[in-house]
């Protein structure tokens, strides 16, 4: 998507500098845009507003998701407290189930790993996708920004 919109950008800039040589960066000047290419422009536009709802509906997805583990990861710790718990209770009684309670508390423990493995994973995908999410808003803006100032300019 990043790829697309540069492309256009850097085309758009091509197209400006093309009809105008004398135009520098950094300069506010007057800039003529055909019908083809304002079709154009709002048809990108469209195209990065219906990415932009789809990346909102996926962080809504994993926001959900993301709620849901970390219920999961709560519950999960309740029970391995109560399990160290447990544990402790069976070592002051003694027996042979000593044993077995030790290896019931390493998987316990091994999957509470899992899970925080899981959730961080999930955490760090929610970033880099509020990362693109911004990154895409701002672009968005700017590039709505310009051409209103193009159509105004033009007026």
């Amino acid at each position: 998507m990043k790829p697309v919109f540069l492309l256009l950008l850097s085309a758009f800039t091509t197209i400006l500098y093309a009809q105008n040589p004398k135009i520098k960066p950094g300069l506010v000047t007057k800039i003529n845009i055909t019908k083809v290419q304002m079709n154009q422009l709002t048809t990108d536009y469209k195209k990065l507003n219906a990415e932009l709802k789809e990346l909102k509906a996926e962080q809504a997805k994993i926001e959900m998701i993301l709620q849901e583990l970390q219920a999961y990861n709560k519950n999960l710790k309740a029970y391995t407290t109560k399990l160290k718990t447990w544990e402790q209770k069976i070592d002051s009684a003694g027996g042979d189930s000593q044993q077995k309670l030790l290896q019931a508390t390493k998987q316990m423990e091994e999957i509470q790993m899992s899970f925080n493995l899981q959730y961080l994973q999930l955490q760090s995908q929610m970033q880099n996708e509020n990362r693109s999410y911004t990154a895409l808003s701002n672009i968005m803006k700017t590039k709505h920004d310009t051409v209103k100032n193009s159509i105004s300019n033009v007026r």
